[in-house]
């Protein structure tokens, strides 16, 4: 699972101006959206390693956004903070090959 990376952080104070916007706390957030607070957290803080898979954190994601009208995508390819030009993936390689070596944060 991803953590915590500049690019999620930057989205997170997005989600958090948007609810302060509206005059709600994390609480009242929670409550009238039925996600949990904790969920709210790591979403407004850009570490989704709260979530238990990366579904949880893609759904719960867009029904917030969709909640404070936010428009604004998922980022869930890998930490930008780790990568490298060479970690990234040769064309030639297979998927088991990047996956054993470690070479990507999938979430």
């Amino acid at each position: 699972m991803m953590m915590k990376s500049a690019q999620t952080a930057k989205i997170g104070k997005k989600f958090q101006a948007a609810r302060e916007a509206l005059g709600l706390s994390e609480e009242d957030a929670s409550s009238k959206t039925l996600i949990n607070i904790n969920f709210i957290r790591a979403i407004e803080s850009g570490d989704y390693s709260a979530f238990p898979a990366r579904m949880f954190a893609l759904r719960y994601f867009q029904k917030y956004a969709t909640f404070l009208k936010v428009r604004q995508k998922f980022f869930d390819i890998y930490d930008e903070s780790i990568a490298s030009d060479n970690l990234n993936p040769k064309s030639s390689d297979s998927v088991i090959e990047i996956l054993k070596n470690n070479r990507f944060n999938l979430i």
